[in-house]
């Protein structure tokens, strides 16, 4: 036996392991299901992963729960069935028009813009967020056109609120995204009215999270967005929600300094 083990240090590495699972546990108790949530929105998953044992047995029985499994889902396919199941459901529940809105991005994406423009339809008629009605808003316009509706765009945009489609000329000459297009098509914003930083553009969402993990690692916060690029979902890195594009540069030109990344600005329609 190594002498220099005594009773007490055996004692002490015993109680190690229960004392990390329960501060694991107290962390989680100290925290809103809606903090996890945002966190889990804000790309900050694994911190999220690393708490969900307790935060399932702390919020066990709420639909809530249905929704953050979703976000904190890799597999496309079976997010989009978790917050179907959410909606299905649960449809009062707080978070399904925000699976709305996740779902309408992710049938947009797929080429499914009928069926995009479906959820889109559901989500605007319970969403009282501002930023995101906008964001849902032109998204519909685009839907519409692209699937050969564009005599109802401005029925829509006047039944939610919208501005009306002579205001967008784009609308009329709205194509389906195809490969060597001229311009890419972001489908989710930057963030709510301000600017970010993109830090890359993955097909991949595995490297777009290591490029994520990456930043954070570095003190920046940040999400993975799903981008258009000829006609495929790409994932793109985008941090912060800074006021101004000057704070925005600057904090591009830290990136290039300190972690030799290339980035640009981008802002929010």
């Amino acid at each position: 036996m190594d002498p220099s083990i005594t009773p007490t240090s055996r004692t002490n590495r015993h109680l190690l392991v229960p004392l990390l699972l329960i501060t694991a546990l107290s962390l989680a108790v100290t925290q809103s299901l809606d903090s996890w949530i945002e966190m889990a929105e804000r790309g900050r998953t694994d911190e999220v992963n690393d708490h969900i044992n307790s935060i399932r047995q702390q919020y066990s029985g709420d639909a809530g729960l249905i929704y953050l499994s979703a976000l904190l889902e890799t597999d496309g396919d079976r997010a989009v069935g978790q917050y179907q199941t959410l909606c299905d459901k649960y449809p009062r529940n707080q978070y399904c028009p925000r699976a709305m809105l996740k779902l309408a991005e992710y049938y947009y994406v797929s080429g499914l813009y009928i069926k995009s423009g479906d959820w889109l339809k559901q989500y605007l008629r319970q969403t009282t967020n501002a930023a995101d009605k906008k964001r849902a808003l032109n998204l519909l316009r685009r839907s519409l056109t692209i699937s050969g509706n564009a005599d109802s765009v401005n029925y829509y945009l006047k039944l939610f609120g919208g501005s009306s489609a002579d205001d967008h000329p784009e609308t009329g000459s709205a194509e389906v995204p195809k490969t060597g297009a001229a311009k890419d098509e972001v489908t989710t914003p930057v963030g709510r009215g301000g600017y970010g930083v993109q830090v890359g553009l993955f097909g991949s969402l595995e490297n777009a999270g290591k490029r994520l993990k990456l930043l954070q690692s570095s003190g920046y916060d940040g999400q993975i967005r799903i981008t258009i690029k000829n006609g495929k979902a790409m994932h793109a890195v985008v941090i912060g929600n800074y006021a101004t594009d000057v704070k925005a540069r600057e904090i591009s030109r830290q990136i290039k300094a300190s972690l030799g990344l290339d980035s640009f600005v981008v802002k929010e329609e």
